[in-house]
């Protein structure tokens, strides 16, 4: 039993009083408001909670608009819509519901913002929801419905709108959004405006100005895209080195990461974590004047555009290129498109994992596992490469009641050990990178301090 649930009944039995017949009742409002403040500190927690719903129910898109004083949020379809008329009853009873239905992070979606609704001397903050032509407002008194029939629609995949009423404005639930969905496989738009695909941001020492990122390396899969984190577009990661599978390949091309790997995931042990896929096996190419003029080949995806490093020996010499890869076939692009610049809309990569690492970190290691769409408090973790964050989806991972934090577990465990092993893959690549640090602009010493930092020295290595 965990320490949440030990303490939450710990509260109510103190709730509890005994009747004239000796019998131990508690206050079922009292109780269900202890409930909704013991699983929720995050007065924000709600806003995960109801993307979580959105993916259980199969919501591929949702609407954010805000007002001055109010907040609405809008799924505007969904394929597996929870039964409406069971939720007032898994209100009362939420950890009851089942954990793979949409209604259990739709209850808690509710019972944080209850826990606000309910605050002492606090009556500013109102939230009513609708569905199915019904609708439900949150009170002192609980969940009430308050219109529509009881024969409403069943199963019908119409509009599901939460709104939100307080004064002041809306700044932070913006930030706590970007920062569990910016890779959802849920489309989420904010007045307007996509949430997703934004560049993970690691912390790195402000001195490391040529090549603040390390390495990027993406674990490409054939899974579903819900099953997977909907990557940014690759324009927004543009690296110096690729290797895409097929070798490895310097451009001569400008960007703030040294390398970019792609790789997917290959099981080491009897009982896989995820599905194996294909190996990926892409040729990184470069555009041609008339590709430049005139556009990419039909499928083509771009994954750099830009001037070309100093020092290039071969090829067309103008100053500027494109590079990109015929396809990303066979593996899985996001369920979305998302403007990629000059290249259109174009659905991003979708991936099993993304690895990001700083050159000279500011931070030590972390793990953010994303599961049913959003992105999980993060863990800390000693990594082989310092300072790196690794992002992996999930849909295994074991969470506590507030399905927000990951629990510790053999799960976790075998995660952590088969990315620790496949880092310490990745040094070898590092040290190829940087026997040519000379060619990307790099100082000698600065090609020490790096390989000192992330311990790329084994092997006899010196990167001079």
């Amino acid at each position: 039993m965990s320490q949440e649930l030990t303490g939450y009944l710990a509260e109510l039995s103190a709730a509890g009083e005994h009747d004239s017949r000796g019998v131990f009742t508690t206050d079922a409002q009292r109780a269900l408001q202890m409930l909704s403040a013991r699983l929720f500190a995050d007065p924000l927690a709600y806003l995960a909670k109801w993307m979580q719903a959105a993916w259980l129910a199969g919501a591929i898109r949702v609407e954010c608009k805000t007002g001055k004083d109010q907040l609405s949020m809008r799924w505007p379809r969904c394929e597996r819509p929870p039964l409406w008329s069971d939720l007032e009853a898994a209100f009362k009873q939420p950890l009851e519901t089942p954990a793979d239905s949409a209604l259990r992070p739709l209850v808690l979606c509710l019972h944080a913002l209850n826990s606000q609704v309910c605050r002492p001397g606090d009556l500013r903050t109102q939230a009513t929801l609708a569905a199915a032509g019904r609708s439900w407002k949150l009170t002192p008194a609980g969940l009430e419905l308050c219109g529509g029939a009881e024969g409403g629609a069943e199963g019908v995949s119409d509009a599901v709108v939460l709104t939100v009423r307080r004064p002041g404005g809306w700044s932070a639930e913006r930030a706590a959004l970007e920062r569990r969905c910016s890779l959802s496989p849920v489309l989420l738009e904010w007045d307007g405006k996509p949430v997703n695909g934004q560049p993970l941001g690691v912390p790195g020492s402000p001195e490391r100005k040529s090549f603040p990122y390390l390495l990027d390396k993406l674990y490409l899969s054939t899974d579903p895209a819900d099953e997977l984190l909907a990557l940014p577009h690759l324009t927004l990661l543009p690296a110096a080195v690729y290797d895409a599978g097929a070798a490895y390949q310097d451009t001569y091309s400008f960007g703030p990461t040294l390398m970019q790997l792609w790789r997917s995931y290959v099981p080491r042990h009897a009982a896989p974590l995820f599905p194996a896929g294909p190996l990926p096996g892409y040729r990184v190419q470069e555009s041609s004047l008339t590709q430049e003029l005139f556009g990419l080949p039909t499928g083509a995806y771009a994954l750099n555009h830009g001037r070309i490093r100093p020092g290039r020996l071969q090829g067309s010499n103008n100053g500027y290129q494109i590079l990109y890869v015929d396809s990303l076939a066979p593996h899985t692009r996001a369920g979305f498109t998302l403007s990629q610049g000059r290249f259109g809309r174009q659905a991003p990569p979708a991936a099993r994992a993304w690895l990001r690492c700083p050159s000279l970190p500011a931070t030590g290691g972390s793990l953010h596992l994303q599961h049913q769409g959003v992105l999980l408090d993060p863990l800390e973790v000693e990594w082989p490469l310092a300072g790196a964050a690794l992002l992996v989806s999930d849909p295994q991972a074991a969470t506590d009641l507030s399905g927000l934090t990951p629990l510790q577990g053999e799960r976790l465990a075998a995660l952590t050990e088969w990315f620790r092993a496949d880092m310490q893959r990745s040094k070898k690549d590092l040290r190829k990178a940087l026997r040519w640090h000379e060619k990307f602009g790099m100082p000698d010493a600065e090609a020490a301090r790096l390989a000192e930092v992330h311990q790329l020295q084994d092997d006899g290595f010196a990167p001079f």
